[in-house]
């Protein structure tokens, strides 16, 4: 048992976000619609491009009142000092 934690690459080979490439469905909404589906709270990463393209497809499902998604960083800050 993972803690309820999964580990995963977007899937986009880092710069493939910029290419804006179309495989019937956008990359970046499947990996958001994965993430909407596992009903976390946050999604955190520490991949700036991973961060870039899951943010956009949540916005691109219109929701980003349901998954936060973060830098690992902010969110391990936020751990320590609060």
């Amino acid at each position: 048992d993972g803690g309820g934690q999964v580990e995963r690459s977007d899937g986009d080979g880092g710069g493939g976000m910029w290419l804006g490439r179309q495989m019937g469905k956008k990359m970046n909404e499947m990996r958001a619609d994965e993430a909407l589906k596992t009903k976390a709270d946050y999604l955190a990463t520490a991949c700036p491009y991973c961060l870039n393209m899951i943010e956009d497809g949540v916005k691109s499902l219109s929701k980003e009142s349901a998954l936060q998604v973060v830098d690992i960083i902010e969110r391990l800050n936020k751990a320590i000092i609060c």
